[in-house]
């Protein structure tokens, strides 16, 4: 006679013993949700626009610096600054050199000091819109001589 085992019965709850079933597998995958990846790629964008924008402000802020003082402070700004009663060959010639002073500057001749002092000085002569005479004689002064132009120029 063989014995037969005792029939099985469903485990009470809270039994450590017991098998655990297997969970029942869903009817589709669920992906997994990557928290933070939009702000990291956000940063990350960030990051590089300003390490770029960094980049070019030191490998080209001293020439974008002279071009603008060249091409707008110095031809537009200083003649509405001078006074009226002004002699015109006078503010010409003061335009001029200044033109010249910022062309030597933009082709590396001046040194980086000697245009830190003009721009310097602009900016005071120029800090409530009038240049005076005295003040147009120490730009003159700080620029060095006019570069000469013209037929009387030599070779």
């Amino acid at each position: 006679m063989a014995v037969e085992d005792p029939p099985r019965r469903e485990p009470r709850p809270g039994d450590p013993f017991a098998t655990p079933r297997p969970a029942p597998a869903p009817s589709r995958p669920r992906k997994k949700r990557r928290k933070g990846r939009t702000f990291f790629l956000i940063l990350l964008v960030a990051g590089g626009v300003l390490g770029l924008g960094s980049l070019v402000l030191f490998l080209k802020g001293r020439g974008m610096i002279v071009e603008f003082y060249e091409e707008v402070v110095v031809p537009r700004g200083i003649p509405d600054a001078l006074p009226p009663d002004y002699p015109r060959a006078d503010a010409e010639h003061l335009v001029r050199t200044l033109h010249g002073f910022f062309a030597r500057a933009d082709a590396g001749e001046a040194s980086d000091d000697a245009v830190l002092a003009m721009i310097t000085a602009i900016e005071e002569a120029m800090r409530d819109d009038r240049i005076t005479p005295e003040e147009a004689r120490g730009l003159l002064a700080l620029a060095g001589p006019a570069p000469e132009t013209g037929p009387e120029a030599g070779p």
